[in-house]
C-alpha cells in the first residue's frame, strides 16, 4: 500500500510503504499482540492421533483440551492458551519433520505470506505481479 503519500507503492525503496503494508496485513488477518505464533510439542510416535490432528491442515481448530486428549504433547505456556490450535507439520527435506501447535497468529502470518506470493506471481523475489492491494485478502484467522 502507498503509506508515504507519493502516489506509488514501493515495498523495496520506501520503508514507510513496507512497514505500513505489513501492519495493514496484520490488521486484516487479526494478528493478536502477545500471542505466540506456535508452541513446541513433544510427540510420541504411535501414541497420537496424527490423522485427526493434521486433517484441518493449518487452520486452528482444536482446543487445548482436545489437543491434549489426543496426546499431542502440549506443555508449559501452551496449556494456558485460550484459542484454537492446529498441529503443524514442518518438513525438513530428507530429515524427519518437526511438529508445532500453531495458533491463530501462525495461521494469519501464513496467509499473509501466501497472499504475497500470489500477488507477486510467485517470482520468489516479491517483485512482480502488479501494484498489490488489488487482491482481496483471504479468510481472517479464527477467533
Amino acid at each position: 500500500m502507498n503509506f508515504n503519500g507519493d502516489g506509488r507503492i514501493d515495498m523495496f525503496g520506501s520503508p514507510t510503504d513496507a512497514i505500513g503494508s505489513v501492519a495493514n496485513d496484520f490488521k486484516a488477518y487479526q494478528k493478536r499482540p502477545g500471542m505466540p505464533k506456535h508452541y513446541l510439542l513433544t510427540l510420541t510416535p504411535g501414541q497420537i492421533d496424527m490423522d485427526a490432528l493434521l486433517a484441518p491442515d493449518i487452520l486452528p481448530t482444536f482446543s487445548v483440551a482436545s489437543f491434549t486428549a489426543k496426546d499431542a504433547g502440549l506443555g508449559g505456556d501452551a496449556l494456558a492458551h485460550t484459542g484454537p490450535l492446529a498441529l503443524i507439520e514442518l518438513r525438513n527435506g530428507m530429515d524427519a519433520p518437526n511438529y508445532v501447535a500453531g495458533t491463530a497468529n501462525f495461521y494469519g502470518i501464513t496467509l499473509i505470506q501466501l497472499e504475497q506470493l500470489l500477488r507477486h506471481g510467485g517470482d520468489g523475489a516479491g517483485k512482480g505481479g502488479g501494484e498489490g492491494g488489488q487482491n482481496r485478502p483471504l479468510s481472517p484467522a479464527p477467533k
